[in-house]
């Protein structure tokens, strides 16, 4: 009995430090902290608080494996504040080996808003999109329809834009419906 008693509680305390060490937060790094506030006050929709703390992040984690990340946020966020030159200037920044198919797709609306159609349907055109996930190709399809309208190919534009409509992505059919029908 005094044996079992003995296994009962080493069993007891045996459950209690896996379950005291399984609620005990992942201690995180201090450039994960703070590229997470960033990100916090960006979804919040605080633009100017989040390019401070980018910027910051920058200057104080210039070792961090985050930089490139800190960049293509830098970049959306002067997408969304309407500053495509210094969106790009950022994107640049980006070591090219560590470009993601996000980068490449911002860097080509940034390219469209300033006017530079042929640069991103040249680029589109070469990249290959075969391991991309269907919402990005959706977006690159929809990208180089709007590069070739721009470049006066409406008979081009409106194949790659029926190549997004039969895509699965975060576009809606009918939006891209709308586009076939202006076109047309």
């Amino acid at each position: 009995m005094p044996f079992r008693v003995v296994r009962i509680c080493l069993l007891l305390l045996l459950i209690f430090n896996t379950s005291h060490a399984a609620v005990q937060p992942e201690a995180t790094s201090p450039a994960e902290i703070a590229m997470q506030r960033a990100l916090d006050h960006y979804q919040a929709g605080k633009l100017n608080e989040a390019a401070g703390l980018l910027r910051g992040f920058l200057v104080s984690q210039s070792d961090s494996t985050q930089i490139n990340q800190a960049y293509y946020y830098l970049a959306r966020i002067h997408r969304d504040l309407d500053e495509p030159s210094l969106a790009l200037d950022y994107l640049d920044r980006i070591e090219p080996n560590r470009a993601t198919p996000a980068h490449l797709l911002l860097q080509a609306e940034l390219l469209l808003k300033r006017g530079d159609a042929a640069r991103v349907v040249d680029q589109l055109l070469r990249t290959d999109t075969q391991m991309w996930p269907l919402p990005q190709r959706q977006q690159r399809f929809l990208l180089l329809g709007e590069g070739l309208l721009t470049r006066g190919e409406p008979d081009r534009a409106l194949y790659f834009y029926h190549q997004a409509l039969v895509t699965e992505g975060t576009v809606a059919p009918r939006d891209v419906l709308t586009r076939i029908h202006a076109l047309m």
